[in-house]
This record gives structure tokens, C-alpha cells and sequence, in this order.
């Protein structure tokens, strides 16, 4: 496995204080290092056109936008979402890097590459904003997107997004593309920033049902999710794939800051295990998202463990969700099950 690093990714910098900068990457080394797995860093040179490699999804128009804004830094693109001077080498590497692991995969290596891209993508749609959201969500072009795009083009893939923030421009994107199942684990959308994901948002045309959202209640912990995990098999028995891609986000994590559920390294460790379990003769291609404190330091080292096959640790203690958020997991689950096993709508 390799975990894939470049100074670029740090050159993306905001104004001011943002939870959105390059100390997250920092977090992410210091925890690899505390945690003996820093051997798996390994450099990326690559680098690319923005146009050439963003237009894989993304609008001429909205790729001409950011070129625009892009020669104006330090600029704001909105409220959330910034723009600096380092920004266009940032984004260059970012999407190099996402391009050139996208390609080792058409060629036939059977990789496990996590890249910590920065800046994050998921919500970047094909136009920008996607799905009626206010804000890009510190996101600028969407480079998971752009891997499962350039990887359908020799089959199907498989994304997971596991972000607390349901991951909008990709499932914007990829709405009528029935190459790509879509699958995102997060945080009610009534609850939490962008307001998408609804069980009932599943695709259209042929790709109707390959988008698939499971819905977590504010105060989720570690014994929902594996609840999810142990119905994964089910969700996806209707698919076959040949490549995986995952948005890997971290804000889950207890009291990383930006969301409302209470995950521990039990579930990340859980969830690089499951993508190793299902991806052991495939590519997998795991992408940056979010995440802005403790997620990052001990949420990453956890997830690796879990995607490499190294053991976890008998000190993580597990959290439990209570007996309100069962309910309305429980709830919610039953109608999003109706969707995902095509018995709805």
C-alpha cells in the first residue's frame, strides 16, 4: 500500500484561520509517524493541465471560472471556499496525482493508493455548486470524480464516500452513469451542510439505483457502523465492479469539530477492512476529503491499518450510540433499504 504525499498539497492556504489548511496534512504524518506506518509515504512528481484533466467532469464553463479566479488570488470563490496564491500548484499536483494513479489502474496494476490531496473535492459539481447547495464546501474540482470517470472508461466502479458530508458533486456527476455505483455514508442531510443525499436520490434514467445513501442520525457511533458494514453484501449484491474508488473524510470522528457523530478508530480501521475485503483483486484508489483534527491524527493511522491488513489495537474503546439514535437509525434505514433493494419509488 501506499499512502501518496507531495509538498504542493500543502500550498493551498487560507487567509485566515479555516478548518480547511494545510495543518490537516500535518496531523495525517504526525499520527502515520506516532503510529510506525510513515514507510508507506511515498512522493507524487505528477502534475496536469487543470483544463485537460478538470473537463473529465467538470463544465468548460465552470473550469474557466476557476482559471479566472485563480489569476485574482487570494480570493474567495464563496463564504466557505477560498482561493490562494499557491492554490494553482496545489491543484495541479492534485489532480496530476489523481490522473497518474487513475492511469497505473487502466494499465493493469493492482494498486492500493491512498492520495492526501488537498484541496478536497466532493462537493465540486459539474458546474460547481451541485444539487441546489449554497457553497462549494472548501472543494474546487473533484478529484475522486475525475478517477472513477477516467477508470469507466474500461469498467465499472465503485465509489464510497464515508465523509460525514454527503459527497454532492459526485453524485451530481455521475446521476445518469450507470458505470459508477455511487454509495455514501453520512449524516442526515436535515442535520448537516449540503442538505442532499436523500434515500430517494438514487440516479436516473439507466443509472436509476446505482446511487445509493445511508443515512446516519446526529450521535451515531462506532456500533451503528458496523451495523452498516455487516450490510454491505446486501447492498451491493446487485453489482459487479472492477475498480474501486473511495472519498475517504474523517469529520466523523468524535469531536473532530464539524459534524455530530462519534466515531473512533474502530470504525475507520473497520471501514479500510471491509474496502480490503472487497477489493482484493481490484484496484483501489482512496482520495482525501475531509476531516479537521483528531479525525485526521488518529482516524487516518486507523483506516490504513484496516486497508493494509495490519492488526488493530486492543486499546480503542468503542462508542455506543443511545437508545434515541438507534431509533431513528433504525427508522431511516428501513426506508433507505427500500430504495437500495428496489422496493421503493
Amino acid at each position: 500500500m501506499m499512502i501518496v504525499f507531495s509538498d504542493d498539497f500543502m500550498k493551498h492556504e487560507p487567509p485566515s484561520y479555516h478548518p480547511e489548511n494545510p495543518k490537516r496534512l500535518e496531523l495525517i504524518i504526525r499520527g502515520l509517524r506516532s503510529n510506525g506506518l510513515d514507510y508507506m509515504l511515498t512522493g507524487c512528481e505528477c502534475s496536469a493541465d487543470i483544463r485537460d484533466a478538470a473537463v473529465t467532469v467538470h463544465s468548460d464553463s465552470y473550469v474557466s471560472y476557476i482559471l479566472r479566479k485563480l489569476r485574482d488570488a487570494p480570493t474567495w470563490l464563496d463564504e466557505d471556499t477560498y482561493l490562494s496564491t499557491g492554490s494553482e500548484q496545489a491543484i495541479k499536483r492534485a489532480l496530476g496525482c489523481s490522473v497518474c494513479f487513475a492511469e497505473r489502474a487502466l494499465n493493469g496494476e493492482k494498486i492500493t493508493a491512498f492520495l492526501l490531496v488537498r484541496p478536497p473535492g466532493h462537493h465540486a459539481g459539474i458546474n460547481g455548486v451541485a444539487m441546489g447547495s449554497n457553497s462549494l464546501g472548501f472543494c474546487i474540482f473533484n478529484n475522486a470524480a475525475i478517477v472513477a470517470k477516467l477508470l469507466s472508461q474500461k469498467g465499472n466502479v465503485f465509489m464510497l464516500d464515508f465523509d460525514s458530508h454527503h459527497g454532492n458533486g459526485t453524485q451530481e456527476i455521475f446521476y445518469t452513469d450507470k458505470k459508477v455505483i455511487h454509495l455514501d455514508i453520512h449524516q442526515h442531510p436535515g442535520t448537516l451542510y449540503p442538505g442532499t443525499g436523500w434515500p430517494d436520490q438514487t440516479g436516473e434514467g439507466e443509472a436509476r439505483g446505482t446511487k445509493l445513501n445511508i443515512i446516519l442520525p446526529p450521535g451515531a457511533s462506532d456500533d451503528i457502523i458496523e451495523d452498516v458494514l455487516s450490510r454491505m453484501d446486501l447492498y451491493l449484491q446487485r453489482f459487479s465492479f472492477d475498480y474501486i474508488v473511495v472519498s475517504a473524510g474523517f469529520d466523523a470522528f468524535l469531536n473532530d469539530g464539524l459534524a455530530n457523530l462519534r466515531l473512533t478508530e474502530i470504525s475507520y480501521y473497520n471501514l479500510g477492512s471491509y474496502i480490503r475485503s472487497i477489493g482484493k483483486d481490484k484496484p483501489i484508489i482512496v482520495l482525501l476529503e475531509g476531516g479537521y483534527s483528531v479525525g485526521l491524527e488518529r482516524g487516518v493511522p486507523a483506516f490504513v491499518k484496516g486497508l493494509s491488513g495490519l492488526s488493530k489495537s486492543n486499546e480503542w474503546l468503542q462508542t455506543r450510540s443511545d437508545d434515541r439514535a438507534w431509533v431513528k437509525y433504525h427508522s431511516w434505514r428501513e426506508e433507505y433499504e427500500g430504495y437500495i433493494l428496489g422496493l421503493s419509488g
